[in-house]
This record gives C-alpha cells, structure tokens and sequence, in this order.
C-alpha cells in the first residue's frame, strides 16, 4: 500500500511539477531590434504631439462627432492643440522612423494618456478646415492622418500602436466619409485623392508580420528574457517573472506553446477573408474567458492566462478586417463622386464605375462578395462581422456599426 501510494504520488508530482521542453519558435521571431544612441526622430516627434494634446473643454462636444461641434469650439480646439498638430506634420515628413527602434518600447508613448486628446483633435481639425471652405485642404488633412496611422501600423514591439494605428484611421476614413457626401471637387481631384488613399488601406501582411512581434512581447511578458534575446526589457523595464504564477498550475513552456500555437494560427487566419476564419483559438484555449483546461489540472492557471492574453489579438484581427472595410468603402464614395462630377447623377448600379474609375469593383472581405448598393437609399455596405446582409445600416457616425458598416452617398 505505502508503494502504492508513493507510486501515485510520484506520478502526481511528475504530472504537476514537470514543464513540457522549451518549445520551438524561431518562425515566431521578430527581426532584432536596431539599437541607436537616440531615439528615432519620428518618436521624439510623437512624445511632442502628445504631450501636447489637450481635449476640448465643452463636455458636450465630447458626445458628437467633430463636423457636428460649432465652429468655435472647433476653433478653440484647433487652436489649442496647434503643437501637437505640426509635431504630427513634422512626424509624417520624418524618415527617421526605425519601427523596431526599442525606443518606442517606453510606456510614455504607447500608453501615453494623450492618444484620445490627439484622435479628437485631428478629428476637429479636419473639420475645421473644411467649415473654413478648404474642401480640399481638408481632404488631404483626412489622408494625412491616415497616412500616420499607416505608419504606426509597422512599429511592432507592443500591440497598442497597432490599435492606435487603426484607430487613426478610423478617424480619417469617417472624416472621409463626411466630406465626400457633400463634396463639389471635380472628378481629377478626386481621382487623385483616390489613388493616394489607395495606398493606406491596412495591409493584412503588416499584421501578419507584426503578430511575431506581438508574440515576443506576450513571451517576454512572463517568462522573461533569455540571455541570447536583444529584446532585453518590456515596457516599463521589468519583466514579469512566472514566479509570480502559481507553481503547482502554471508551466511555463508548456503555456509558451499556448502561445506559439495561438499566434501561428492567427497568423494564418489573417492572410484568409474573414468569413473564412475559423475557431482556432478555441480549440488552443478555450472560448473566450473559458479556458479550455478545467479547474485543478496541471497548467490551468497557465491556459486561463493564455486565455486571457490571446483573445484581444482575435478583436485585433477584427478592428483590422473593419478598417479594411471601411477604407473600401471610403474608396467606393471617392469613385462615386468622381462618376456624379463627370455624369452629373450617381450610378444606377457600382458596375457602371468600371472601367473608368475602378478596374474591378472591390470585393467586401466579410462576404467575398461586392459590396451593397441601394441606389433609391444612397447606401453603400458591408456584411459585417455578424456576415448577414441587413440592406445597410446609417448611423450618426459613418460606418460605426461593426454588423453593417454603412455609408451615404447624399
């Protein structure tokens, strides 16, 4: 009996004290980082634009979108944040932006409390330009930002530029949105401007690229750095060691491989159209806030962990299918203005934009099919997460609904 019980034991302390061997990940590595005596220009450009932003002081204009605000406080905040919109100009122009620079590492920039002050105030900007009678400095304002968004989609080593980017973005394509509506610009402006914001849409093999950098910061995020890794600190400097974790339910290599398996399939998902995705994830950890381990197995606290870190990458991967959509469909509203300044009416259907202002109607990445038009309406839509078509769905913000991304044409 005692040999019994010492042989049961022995099993246990194997099966809850043995980690899994340190698994291979080398496809899953970022290039090294490129170390300067300074940080790159464009960073020290970014610190300015956000320290110096400020939001507007009216509690009410918080609650509308910038083109509903009166023209002073479109004014006051224009004027208000004035540094921080030439650090942002003087940022675009800078080639001096290293992506993979560890300065841009440092908390003070990508978790900076200033990001919300600076996406409102290229907002109001935008549209202060525009109520101003500039049409078509604001347009270009509009692609500017996009531009920077762009640009910080290629910075890698933390996760939150990424969502910084998109919400960039975000801002220009509904900015977009408004202007075009109720745009007089002739049809080679717009033809131009087309071609320019062409160029911005998110590119899914930026975010396939950039999730082996975001593995890399969830690997050092808790096991800590090995001697061979130039990434040698995280944001803030200090790694958080698993010792932290509960010794008998978290394995530290065996929820690496969580994480290795997690990334490359969501590596593969983003390079398919979403309606294609599949359940990857659920299958590695569980559904969301369920991990798939259940409570008193060997490494539950190590899967609930990999739970919770790898399903906002999933809502990643959606905020970047959504911006894709709606960068389409801000390109459709650019083709059929350019169409009703050349015929003087909006095409019946958006075949009749071919060959002269698309060479192939863009295809909605959550159908895979082109996107909606209801011509009597004005409306052109996307399917949306949900992947059921609901004819369009307007909504005081352009676009804003994630199941029926919707703009006007009127």
């Amino acid at each position: 009996m005692l040999a019994a019980v010492a042989l049961v034991a022995l099993f246990m302390a194997r099966l809850y004290l043995r980690d899994e061997d340190r698994p291979q990940d080398s496809d899953l590595r970022p290039a090294a980082p490129v170390l300067t005596t300074s940080p790159p220009t464009a960073f020290v450009q970014w610190q300015t634009a956000l320290n110096a932003a400020v939001l507007p002081k009216s509690a009410e204009a918080l609650l509308k979108p910038a083109w509903e605000w009166d023209t002073p406080t479109l004014s006051r905040t224009a004027e208000a944040n004035h540094a921080t919109l030439r650090a942002l100009e003087s940022a675009l122009l800078e080639s001096d932006w290293q992506p993979q620079n560890p300065a841009w590492r440092t908390p003070e920039i990508g978790g900076h409390e200033g990001w919300d002050a600076l996406a409102l105030a290229c907002s109001a900007t935008i549209a202060y330009v525009s109520r101003r009678g500039d049409e078509q400095g604001a347009l270009q304002s509009a692609l500017d930002i996009a531009a920077l968004g762009r640009q910080l989609q290629t910075i890698s080593c933390w996760p939150t530029y990424y969502n910084h980017g998109l919400r960039l973005q975000q801002r220009a394509s509904e900015s977009l949105t408004e202007l075009l509506r109720t745009s007089h610009a002739d049809s080679r402006t717009l033809n131009q401007l087309q071609a320019a914001y062409e160029k911005l849409q998110p590119a899914d093999s930026q975010l396939r690229d950039a999730l082996n950098g975001f593995y890399q910061f969830e690997r050092v995020l808790f096991t800590g750095v090995r001697k061979d890794d130039p990434w040698d600190t995280l944001p803030g400097g200090v790694p958080v060691h698993t010792q932290q974790q509960s010794r008998w339910f978290f394995k530290p290599y065996a929820t690496l491989e969580l994480f290795a398996k997690g990334f490359r399939g969501l590596k593969n998902e983003v390079m398919r159209p979403p309606y294609s995705w599949t359940d990857h994830l659920v299958h590695v950890v569980g559904p969301a806030g369920r991990p798939i381990e259940s409570p008193g197995s060997p490494n539950y606290a190590g899967c609930r962990y990999a739970n919770q870190r790898l399903w906002p990458y999933a809502q990643l991967m959606e905020n970047h299918a959504l911006q894709r959509t709606r960068h389409l469909l801000v390109m459709t509203l650019f083709a059929i203005r350019s169409y009703g300044a050349d015929k003087g009416r909006a095409p019946g259907t958006l075949s009749d934009l071919i060959p002269r202002y698309f060479t192939s109607l863009p295809f909605d990445p959550f159908s895979g099919k082109p996107l909606g038009y209801d011509a009597p309406k004005g409306l052109v839509f996307s399917v949306g997460l949900d992947l059921k078509s609901d004819g369009g769905h307007l909504l005081p913000v352009p676009m804003s609904d994630p199941y029926e991304p919707t703009v006007s044409i009127r």
